[in-house]
């Protein structure tokens, strides 16, 4: 992914650090509107974010599908190695590793992502998903190779 414009997602979260914006409702892109993704915190490194999951994305069993629970995943790994890049460079997942601990069913959930390891192209790092009784749901490990705009 090249381009002369700044990735959308990058400006909304690099805003949110500078200025200590909290629950910011992310209109940045289509897929982040319709999960109804809030920015609660962010800092270099790290990202809590919150997503509305309704049951457009159950299957026949009456639980969430796990490919849902992966978006909200891999929004807060992308938005984590996000936080710690410039303007000038975007992430890319290379690779993800999910857990998953127990049914989900509909409702909001919280993500909390964090960076392990930065390297000079590549980042390590993973995420936690949580129901709204704060009960672990899923979790996801992912490296991320950083690429120039």
């Amino acid at each position: 992914m090249t381009s002369n414009n700044p990735n959308p997602d990058l400006l909304a979260l690099h805003k949110v650090i500078n200025n200590g914006d909290t629950d910011v409702c992310l209109q940045v892109n289509p897929l982040a509107k319709h999960l109804n993704i809030h920015l609660v915190s962010a800092s270099k490194g790290k990202v809590c974010m919150t997503a509305d999951i309704n049951d457009t994305y159950m299957q026949g069993n009456g639980v969430i599908q796990g490919g849902a629970l992966a978006i909200l995943l891999d929004f807060g790994l992308a938005f984590a190695g996000l936080s710690v890049v410039s303007l000038q460079q975007n992430v890319s997942t290379t690779n993800m590793n999910i857990s998953f601990m127990r049914s989900a069913l509909p409702g909001q959930y919280q993500i909390v992502a964090e960076i392990e390891k930065l390297g000079r192209t590549m980042i390590f790092a993973r995420a936690q998903l949580f129901d709204s009784d704060e009960k672990l749901v899923a979790s996801a490990s992912s490296s991320l190779v950083i690429v120039q705009s």
